[in-house]
Parts: C-alpha cells; sequence; structure tokens
C-alpha cells in the first residue's frame, strides 16, 4: 500500500526542469512517476493515500554531499547561538545557559558569527569572565574553524603568553602578547582535548536529533565526515 502525490509540479531532478504529474511512493521509496491518470490505473489498488499538493512544488529528497550529522546533532543538543545578531545578543544567551548549568560544567555553544553583527569585534575571555569564572566556558564559531573561550578555560589548556602555536593553528593574542581567547583551528585541540569524553550514547542521541532535523528540511541522506573528532573510527 502507498500514496500518490498530485496536484502540483513535481521535479524529476533527471533532467533540468524535467517534471511530471504525479508520482507514487510506497514505504518512502518512488515506485513510478508519470501522469496523474496513468498511476491511477495502474496503482489504483495499492493506493490507500493521496496527497494533493495544492499548487506547491515537489523534489525527491535531498542528498547532503559534505555534512557533520554528529557536529549537528550537537549544536541542536547545546546553546545555539546562530540567531544572535550582536555581541549583545551572544552574551546575554550564554548567561542564561550559566544559570541554568551546574558550577564546574562546560557551557558550550554553537554557531556564532560576527559578520552578522553591527560591531564585528570578536568576543574575548574578559566578556566571557563577566558570565562566570566557575563554569569554562567555549563558543564555537559558525564555520567550526574557530572557538571563544573564557579565562577559567584557557587555564584548564594551559594556555598562557608562553605557549607557542601549533602546528597549523592561531592563538589569537593582544598587543602585549596575551591570549585573547581565540583559538583558530589545530590551536582549537588545545582546549577541546580537555573537554570530557563524549558517550557512546551521547553521539548516538547527537545522531538521532540531527537525522530528526535534517528530513525535516527534505535532506534524506547525506555523506558525514564525523568520528575522527569523536575518537577516530
Amino acid at each position: 500500500m502507498g500514496t500518490l502525490f498530485y496536484g502540483g509540479k513535481i521535479y524529476t531532478m533527471l533532467k533540468e526542469g524535467e517534471h511530471v504529474e504525479s508520482v507514487y511512493v510506497e514505504k518512502g521509496f518512488i515506485k513510478d512517476i508519470g501522469a496523474e491518470k496513468d498511476l491511477r490505473i495502474k496503482w489504483g489498488a495499492e493506493i490507500n493515500k493521496e496527497v494533493h499538493l495544492k499548487g506547491y512544488p515537489m523534489y525527491p529528497g535531498f542528498v547532503d554531499s559534505h555534512l557533520h550529522l554528529i557536529g549537528h546533532g550537537e549544536k541542536l543538543l547545546r546553546l545555539d547561538l546562530s540567531q544572535a545578531t550582536s555581541r549583545e545578543d551572544v552574551l546575554m544567551r550564554v548567561r542564561q545557559k550559566v544559570e541554568s548549568t551546574p558550577k564546574g560544567e562546560w557551557v558550550i555553544g554553537e554557531g556564532w558569527d560576527e559578520n552578522q553583527w553591527e560591531d564585528s569585534s570578536l568576543i574575548q575571555y574578559q566578556d566571557l569572565d563577566q558570565l562566570s569564572t566557575e563554569h569554562p566556558i567555549m563558543l564555537k564559531r559558525v564555520c567550526r574553524h574557530g572557538l571563544v573561550v573564557n579565562g577559567t578555560a584557557l587555564k584548564i589548556a594551559g594556555i598562557t603568553a608562553e605557549t607557542r602555536d601549533p602546528e597549523g593553528g592561531i592563538i589569537q593574542r593582544d598587543e602585549a602578547g596575551n591570549p585573547t581567547g581565540f583559538l583558530a583551528d589545530q590551536a582549537q585541540e588545545l582546549v577541546t582535548g580537555h573537554i570530557p569524553q563524549v558517550s557512546e550514547a551521547y553521539i548516538r542521541q547527537a545522531l538521532s536529533v540531527a537525522i530528526k532535523d535534517c528530513v525535516q528540511h527534505g535532506l534524506t541522506g547525506g555523506h558525514t565526515e564525523d568520528l575522527n573528532y569523536y575518537g577516530g573510527f
């Protein structure tokens, strides 16, 4: 038994602009496409549900060629900063998260982008220390090639003015040579290596949340490159 979709422009993605009147689906798989009347004749005995698209377009499920499913799930589970519109907005959201997090536990945020702020100056560790020195705080940039941490996290990682930039990474410094709290590329690992190791249950939860979100947005497949960030293969 399956579902017949009709009443809109259904793109096949086989050729540019190619579309059909109707599609018949069984258990999530496309069984047939073509004219509505032809599919009704061919599959009429099997059709137990019909969906009228009301003029809206329909596409096959998309497959992302490069994504990070576990990372996307973590973003959804953690503090989401992707909609923050200013430095102040970021700090307000972090303060709220700090207030609901037991002392000593890591506060981790994801997705900030200074290009979306009127004042694009980066947050520094002193800004985060004003929110808490009893929590290690780490905020990952949207690109995941940079993050900013508070003084507590710097101390845990042992990062000081004397710490050299690791190969492939940069510890951002102020005019006096002191770390600002912003770490780029491989320098991020100086801090992330001190975060308590995630469990298999946590990874499964992150995957489950990510997959559900992807499906809701029309992504039904993907090539994900994640495991090296979570203990290898």
